[in-house]
């Protein structure tokens, strides 16, 4: 124990070994007991553990070689027996202090572990807990700026609605528009929901009377919120509606008298009714070359029809015309109606027009 480093190395040296420079003491002791006891497998534990170059190693190995040859069958030394003991001791020294660490470091990666994983589950709650709270309160920034909920639920709206009436235009998705302007689309028109359009067994070409809201800022058309009348009658009535594909055809049994006392020389009325009486449900074709009278003829049977049969509902549909003719059937007309899509229209608005009539 009181033999210093280089006292180590010189013995060491003298037994034929050749000690790295920067061995430690226990590393030289042990090289000192391998070279006493001849010992090769300490050797080549003392040569991984130099840290110099191959040549170094190589002169430890030819050392190692040496030292064996010379002291194979000698008996060891009591400074030896004393290095040896020594040399175990510190290394049992040395064991538990990197078991220690080894310990401290396995429980502070743990702690580690534990302490991430308790901030991800506080962030992961603190993130629900927000998206809740944008639904749940009702003075929220962004549930107000979106304007529905997570059920896609419009807001409520105090204010009172505003009378509205119009035809309905249905789409394919089951829900529609209330045209307020005529047959065409236009920013006035009420949207009608799906739940709507089911209750009440609504279908295209509807005239409906109710109440509507404005539109919220994220819409671009009002929404229908009451309903009074279906084409005149009670939102009730409209459930026991047959469809038209279930009627039974008859042949016309009512008759329209066309001819008008009040106008005399009105001779298309008078021809009209000699030649081919209409009736309530009769089905017309006027087949004639251009320019002929064609627009007169439908001219004199609208007025005259509006004229002696106000109980009739009159729509005069014009489709794929030109617009000075649709401008003067609208000037022709008292009370009737004018459902028009011109020529320069294309031919989708001709077919949504046709079916909403």
């Amino acid at each position: 124990e009181a033999k210093g480093r280089d006292e180590l190395i010189t013995i060491a040296t003298a037994l034929g070994g050749k000690p790295a420079s920067r061995a430690r003491k226990a590393e030289i002791v042990e090289l000192i007991l391998d070279l006493a006891s001849g010992g090769a497998s300490s050797s080549a534990k003392t040569e991984e553990s130099s840290v110099n170059t191959e040549e170094s190693a190589k002169d430890t190995a030819i050392g190692d070689q040496e030292g064996t040859t010379d002291t194979k069958e000698e008996p060891l030394a009591d400074w030896e027996v004393d290095l040896k003991n020594e040399s175990e001791e510190e290394s049992k020294d040395d064991d538990p202090v990197k078991s220690v660490k080894s310990e401290n470091s396995d429980s502070s990666s743990k702690s580690r572990t534990t302490s991430s994983k308790d901030y991800e589950s506080r962030n992961s709650s603190n993130n629900r807990e927000k998206r809740s709270n944008d639904y749940t309160e009702p003075g929220n920034r962004r549930r107000r700026r979106r304007g529905r909920g997570p059920e896609g639920q419009d807001d409520s709206w105090d204010g009172d609605p505003v009378s509205i009436e119009g035809y309905l235009d249905l789409r394919n998705e089951g829900y529609g528009f209330l045209r307020t302007t005529g047959f065409r689309p236009s920013k006035q028109d009420a949207y009608v929901s799906v739940k709507q359009v089911k209750q009440f067994d609504l279908r295209r070409g509807d005239y409906l009377v109710g109440g509507a809201r404005p539109a919220n800022r994220s819409e671009k058309n009002p929404a229908l919120l009451r309903l009074d009348t279906v084409n005149g009658n009670p939102p009730e009535d409209a459930l026991t509606r047959p469809h038209f594909e279930d009627l039974t055809p008859l042949f016309p049994d009512e008759r329209l008298n066309l001819e008008l006392a009040a106008d005399p020389s009105n001779m298309t009325a008078r021809i009209v009714d000699l030649l081919s009486p209409i009736g309530k449900g009769q089905r017309g074709l006027i087949v004639s070359p251009p320019k002929a009278g064609k627009t007169t003829i439908m001219k004199q049977i609208a007025r005259s029809i509006e004229t002696n049969n106000p109980e009739v509902k009159l729509i005069v549909l014009l489709v794929d015309e030109r617009p000075e003719e649709v401008t003067d059937m609208k000037r022709w007309l008292i009370n009737g109606e004018v459902a028009a899509s011109t020529f320069d229209r294309p031919a989708e608005e001709h077919t949504a027009i046709a079916e909403v009539t």
